[in-house]
This record gives structure tokens, C-alpha cells and sequence, in this order.
């Protein structure tokens, strides 16, 4: 069976591991309102021919 999780997610969440006393103060509404100010544009899912 092939591994559904890759090198970068496993890194991300070792590092989130070891750092687990800076992530447990994070204020996940900002980061949340952040990601959503970022990626607030619209991709088309279905180009026109």
C-alpha cells in the first residue's frame, strides 16, 4: 500500500510536534481570517471553450 501522506505534511506536522507549546497559543480565528483574506479570489473550476 502506498502512503496517502507526504514528506511536507509529515515535516509540518513534526515540526508542529516539537513546537507544540508555540501552537497551543496560536489563535486559530485570526489565522483562520487570514487564510480566508488570501485566498479570497475565485478560481474557475471549468474553463469556456
Amino acid at each position: 500500500l502506498r502512503s496517502t501522506m507526504g514528506q511536507e505534511r509529515l515535516n509540518s506536522l513534526a515540526l508542529m510536534s516539537i513546537e507544540s507549546d508555540v501552537v497551543r497559543r496560536l489563535d486559530f480565528s485570526d489565522l483562520v481570517k487570514d487564510f480566508a483574506a488570501k485566498k479570497s479570489r475565485k478560481v474557475s473550476m471549468f474553463s469556456k471553450c
